[in-house]
């Protein structure tokens, strides 16, 4: 920063200690911690109604390192209400910037997969007509980027995925962020491997950048746990983890693994009759994070199974682009909003929409007040 110069952007932090008043200007990615005083800064007075979100422009000078004011230009109330998910909305972005940085440092490469999907309507989704024809809102690309995977070796992607559940509880949206991941291994170990190394390094990076807003505590290694031993544990009787989640995270993140066939994704490989190479991450505070299998790709069982589900028609593209139907495919679906709240010690996901659709855009808005 040179010696003197203009600093335009929005108030953050305000305090006001009689003649000499500290201030939190924020513009763009930068933030500026501003000093003025009743002696040295013309138009000081111009301070006195200030408050957070009102904008400013301040000719300043540096000092030891300090900023000091020279003049307040212009000072620019804001009376139309605030937004306070903003304040989330740069940390998402930082966060989304960091996943990308991620598996670009990692030899990944970046799909874009379809949000409309064709085909019969079953489960919790969004019905559309596409032209006449039967479609749906996508609620998981697993299949796209399994076969992109296939072709590719290594891909992501980020995408808006869509749910129709009625529900209003902490953690859910209807609209969210759908990290999905796909890439050749060699066993079911190389996937908790990959996901493990991408929790540690983005927690690692997005506590670089921000470290004072980060709320989730430092962790070494991520534990992993089977099914099998949190069954003998809390009974689960071969169904979800459910309340449990946040109990088994309690203590910090952990892997559980080899869920059982009656409750994985229909397209994971079986390890025998009773358990899957699947495996559910959780976060404290959270529960489900992600989710991800070693994919069964052996074209006679996707044969059968589509057929049986009366989805040949539908899904048997799937099997056709499928260059490679014998190798070991890897995959997990993350849900971004889910991360940032263990990251950011969020305990509504709602907080990180600035839109969403409860009331009037956004119910914590507070419009003229």
């Amino acid at each position: 920063m040179k010696n003197e110069s203009f600093i335009s952007g929005m108030v953050t932090d305000i305090k006001c200690l009689g003649k000499i008043t500290f201030l939190t200007v924020s513009h763009g990615a930068e933030t500026f911690n501003i000093v003025a005083t009743h002696d040295q800064a013309v138009g000081y007075n111009k301070l006195k109604n200030l408050k957070n979100n009102d904008y400013i422009t301040i000719n300043t000078n540096q000092q030891n390192g300090e900023i000091y004011t020279k003049e307040i230009v212009g000072v620019e109330k804001n009376n139309k209400g605030t937004i306070p998910e903003s304040s989330n909305a740069k940390n998402y972005a930082i966060l989304l910037n960091q996943i990308r940085s991620y598996f670009f440092d990692n030899n990944f490469f970046e799909v874009r997969l379809p949000s409309i999907h064709p085909g019969n309507n079953k489960g919790d989704i969004f019905e559309i007509d596409f032209f006449g024809k039967k479609a749906r809102l996508s609620s998981s690309n697993a299949l796209y980027s399994t076969v992109m995977a296939a072709n590719m070796g290594k891909v992501y992607s980020i995408q808006r995925c869509y749910r129709a559940e009625p529900s209003k509880t902490s953690k859910h949206l209807s609209e969210f962020d759908m990290l999905e991941v796909s890439f050749l291994g060699q066993c079911f170990e190389d996937l908790i491997c990959e996901l493990s190394n991408f929790i540690s390094d983005v927690f690692n990076r997005v506590n670089k950048l921000i470290p004072d807003q980060i709320k989730a505590l430092p962790f070494e290694e991520i534990p992993v746990v089977s099914y099998a031993d949190l069954n003998c544990k809390y009974g689960l009787l071969n169904k979800g983890l459910g309340k449990h989640e946040r109990e088994i995270a309690k203590n910090g993140p952990t892997t559980v693994i080899h869920f059982p066939s009656k409750i994985s994704t229909w397209s994971a490989l079986p390890i025998d009759d009773n358990y899957t190479y699947s495996l559910n991450f959780l976060a404290p505070g959270v529960g489900e994070v992600a989710e991800g299998c070693l994919r069964d790709t052996r074209e006679s069982f996707l044969r059968y199974k589509f057929a049986k589900l009366d989805l040949c028609d539908q899904l048997n593209w799937y099997v056709d682009l499928n260059p490679l139907p014998n190798i070991k495919i890897l995959s997990f679906g993350l849900g971004i909003e889910r991360l940032a709240m263990w990251l950011f010690g969020i305990t509504n996901i709602r907080s990180l929409n600035c839109f969403y659709r409860d009331k009037n855009i956004s119910e914590t808005m507070k419009y003229g007040k």
